[in-house]
């Protein structure tokens, strides 16, 4: 009996001082005593597996000890990690004091984990990141290693740019974040490598195969841009032929529209309609035939513009900052500072993003943007690029440009027909156009042929075949092929008027005929910039002899002998000056009236504007006043139409005097041959000319 008691008390001492040695190293370990706690854990590991390996794990992963190794430190805690459930519920609770439990067991196998990615993340690769991956699920850097793992492998697949590499890189991880945009990269690789010659048949053959590819709009938009790329009616027509499902077909309708109305009448829409019977949108065309008829003005309200018809009838709002008439069915307008093209439904046709452009002209405009200028056409296709600093306007099929800092001619369609190589260029007329080529004037052909020599500082045309040329200070004249007709020698020489040519040689003046031949000879008196008095008009022409004025014919006879100070402009009734006042006379020298004005101008149309006393009116033919000299300017619009100015203001009077409108104007000025454009700060009003008719919108 006491043999059995004392074996017992022994079993049990003997399972205490187990316990006790455990709890000994982590006394140790908690008063930094390393070795002794290593000591104590590796002797009583076999017994206490989990505590002793927790122990050891936490000692081989502090660094503040000579026996830090992380791996040992990895391994120790996962056999406290697996050992854990074996340990008695009894042992826990003594051990619970030194933190001994499966969450702190947990907290440090993550704490090593994360010093395994640090070293991870210091070699950054893939396989790096994987291994941490296999090796770690539970780290708490997971997703960022698994992020760091899927970008380097999609970029490598980036950097190798190919489909296969985009669909390896998917097989490999198809649950990664890059994942959408790995397929996506498919999609474009696949797109790009099939179309690679970027020809009519790959990209054919590319929506035959890949009809779902997010890819097949664009392949279908470079289907339309290849078959229409020349623009021109044939090809927009042959495109919709032959892609009569492509996605483009409408907007290829509307272009052959536009460019088939380059000149914009009803007769013209329809013309159209019975070319393409097949136009789809028919209803828009019987509008666009109504509109062709239609006269719209811009009209003004509180600083914005919309349009009216020519009755004044309100038919938009005003919502653009600036409006330009209707020319070719396209008008010019302006939102946010930028102009485009809208027609005549007030749809934009020509986006908002330009600087500034002109009105069409032959189908086709110049527009500006960032200082630089190209030319459009009614589509809104750019004909010459966006970069030239200079551009005239069409003439003749041919237009001059100046892409740097040379001017070249180009066709319609933007081709290059003369070289770049003028210092200045004008616009051809009847076959030819004036040049500056290397510091001399000259004229070229359409081939750009030269005519004359590069020896005349200026070159000026007067007829088909007939040029004045300078050589120093003086003047000559010269055909068409460069042969001198008039050696130069004269001061100055006009142009020609009705088969006269004025010329100023040694301080007199005398005529060429239309050939170059001398007719009147130098017998007048010359004055500065003969060609504002000295030209024929209505077969008679104003002469100065011995300082005074007189008329003279074609033959160079007087008409009327020079008696007067100064003569007005040719006309039935001449003005004419007697000692500082002014008077008319007729074409046979009678005093229609006599001197009574400061100022006088020639009569035109049986009616004259005179002044006195700094204040305007008109006369008759018979020397009666018609509109009573009380204004402060007066001026000519047409035979029936004159406007005056009293202060700042404007008013429309007819011949007679009577006023067209109660209404003044800040500006009175032509806006084309038929239409007046009168504004002030607040309003736009119109008038047309042919109908004598004021228009201003019915608000």
């Amino acid at each position: 009996m006491h043999i059995r008691f004392l074996v017992l008390l022994f079993v049990v001492l003997g399972k205490f001082s187990l316990a006790a040695s455990v709890k000994d190293g982590f006394e140790a370990l908690k008063i930094y005593n390393y070795f002794e706690a290593k000591r104590i854990f590796q002797k009583k590991l076999k017994k206490f597996e989990s505590p002793c390996s927790f122990g050891l794990a936490t000692i081989y992963y502090r660094r503040d000890n000579p026996f830090h190794q992380l791996d040992s430190a990895f391994k120790y805690v996962l056999k406290a990690e697996k050992s854990y459930s074996l340990v008695k519920e009894k042992l826990r609770k003594e051990l619970a004091p030194f933190e001994f439990d499966e969450l702190s067991i947990y907290d440090l196998k993550r704490r090593i984990s994360s010093e395994y990615f640090q070293f991870a993340a210091k070699q950054n690769t893939e396989a790096g990141y994987q291994a941490f991956l296999d090796t770690h699920p539970w780290a708490n850097e997971r997703f960022v290693a698994l992020h760091r793992r899927d970008s380097i492998s999609f970029y490598q697949a980036m950097r190798e740019n190919t489909s296969v590499s985009f669909q390896a890189f998917i097989k490999k991880y198809p649950e990664s974040e890059y994942t959408k945009l790995a397929q996506d990269e498919i999609y474009l690789k696949e797109y790009e490598e099939r179309t690679a010659g970027k020809t009519l048949a790959e990209y054919m053959l590319f929506l035959e195969e890949r009809p779902n590819s997010p890819y097949a709009m664009h392949a279908e938009n470079e289907i339309y841009r290849i078959q229409t790329k020349i623009n021109t009616i044939a090809s927009y027509y042959n495109f919709i032929s032959n892609f009569p499902n492509n996605r483009n077909v409408d907007l290829a309708w509307r272009k052959l529209f536009q460019i088939y109305m380059y000149t914009y009448t009803d007769e013209r829409i329809e013309a159209f309609k019975r070319e393409y019977p097949d136009y789809p949108f028919q209803s828009e065309l019987n509008e666009e035939m109504n509109l062709a008829k239609q006269t719209l003005l811009p009209y003004k309200s509180e600083n914005y513009y919309g349009w009216m018809t020519d009755q004044g009838q309100i038919v938009t709002d005003a919502s653009y900052e600036g409006l330009n008439l209707y020319k070719e069915g396209l008008a010019q307008a302006s939102r946010l500072g930028k102009i485009g093209f809208v027609d005549k439904n007030n749809k934009v046709v020509i986006p908002f993003e330009y600087d500034a452009a002109s009105d069409f002209e032959d189908g086709r405009a110049i527009v500006e943007k960032n200082d630089k200028v190209g030319i459009i056409d009614r589509t809104g296709k750019l004909i010459f690029d966006i970069e030239f600093e200079d551009i005239g306007l069409y003439s003749e099929g041919l237009v001059f440009a100046k892409k740097d800092s040379l001017f070249a001619y180009y066709d319609k369609f933007g081709n290059q027909v003369v070289a770049e190589r003028f210092e200045e260029a004008f616009s051809f007329q009847n076959g030819v156009a004036q040049v500056v080529l290397n510091g001399y004037e000259n004229f070229i052909d359409r081939l750009g042929n030269v005519l004359f020599p590069l020896k005349y500082e200026t070159v000026k045309r007067l007829t088909d075949n007939l040029f004045v040329f300078q050589e120093g200070d003086y003047y000559g004249l010269m055909t068409g092929k460069g042969n001198e007709i008039q050696p130069a020698k004269y001061d100055e020489i006009a142009i020609l008027s009705e088969n006269r040519i004025a010329f100023s040689l040694n301080g007199k003046i005398g005529y060429f005929d239309q050939f170059g031949a001398q007719a009147i000879a130098p017998i007048f008196d010359a004055r500065p910039n003969i060609s504002n008095f000295a030209n024929f008009t209505a077969g008679y022409a104003r002469a100065i002899s011995k300082g005074k004025w007189g008329i003279i014919d074609p033959a160079g006879k007087w008409v009327i002998t020079p008696a007067y100070q100064t003569l007005g402009e040719i006309s039935d009734l001449v003005a004419f000056r007697k000692e500082l006042l002014w008077g008319y006379i007729d074409l046979t020298n009678k005093v229609i009236v006599q001197p009574t004005y400061d100022e006088a101008r020639s009569f035109d149309n049986e009616v004259a504007i005179v002044s006195f006393n700094n204040r305007y009116g008109m006369l008759d033919n018979k020397g009666t006043i018609i509109v009573p000299i009380i204004f402060d300017h007066i001026q000519k619009l047409n035979d029936k139409l004159y406007v005056q100015k009293t202060g700042e203001k404007l008013t429309l009077l007819y011949r007679d005097g009577n006023p067209l409108t109660t209404e003044t104007y800040d500006q009175v000025r032509f806006l084309n041959k038929e239409y007046l454009i009168l504004t002030t700060a607040f309003d736009v009003h119109y008038f047309y000319l042919p109908e004598m008719r004021l228009i201003k919108p019915n608000r």
